[in-house]
């Protein structure tokens, strides 16, 4: 650890005349000084005390996500055809859902790859985006998407960082 900080320390001795002098040339000195440095005093705070928030509003809004999620996967399991639920996070699934011949068989857009896996054909979001005009799948297909993200990468990371301390829970940038 203490190897890692004096490493730390070198890069940032090293590169701090570049910086100066292009700080300097862009005229971004004043603004350096004005704005973020006092800063730096208000992020060490934080960085000590943590950052306190309501864990129900948190679970709140976990809940929501997860309400708005499984709306749009019964939404999504209406418009397959067969009317057979599919995993919704199941690329596979949703290829043979969207491009299958005995689903919706959209057609694919000019750019459109098989995965990886060579298995089925994409489902990444910009394949589905350019298929939102001809179908509404491919658009709660991308809301399913991003309620998900912030649910497993946001609320639920959050929730489990939570610390109880002196009464009130907070979230630390650091493990004290």
């Amino acid at each position: 650890m203490v190897a890692y900080f004096f490493a730390d320390l070198d890069a940032l001795v090293r590169l701090t005349p570049a910086v100066e002098e292009l700080m300097l040339k862009r005229k971004l000195e004043g603004p350096f000084q004005l704005q973020e440095m006092p800063l730096v005093l208000v992020l060490a705070a934080m960085e000590q005390v943590g950052i306190g928030f309501l864990p129900e509003k948190l679970q709140r809004c976990e809940r929501f996500l997860k309400e708005y999620s499984d709306t749009l996967q019964a939404k999504a399991e209406n418009y397959a055809t067969n009317k057979q639920a599919f995993n919704i996070a199941s690329n596979q699934q949703l290829a043979d859902v969207l491009f299958g011949k005995d689903e919706l068989n959209l057609p694919l857009p000019p750019n459109a790859a098989k995965s990886k896996t060579k298995r089925h054909h994409t489902t990444e979001e910009e394949t589905l985006q350019a298929l939102t005009h001809l179908h509404p799948l491919p658009g709660i297909i991308i809301e399913y998407r991003k309620a998900q993200k912030l649910l497993s990468s946001f609320v639920q990371l959050l929730v489990g960082a939570a610390i109880f301390r002196d009464g009130h829970f907070r979230i630390y940038t650091q493990v004290c």
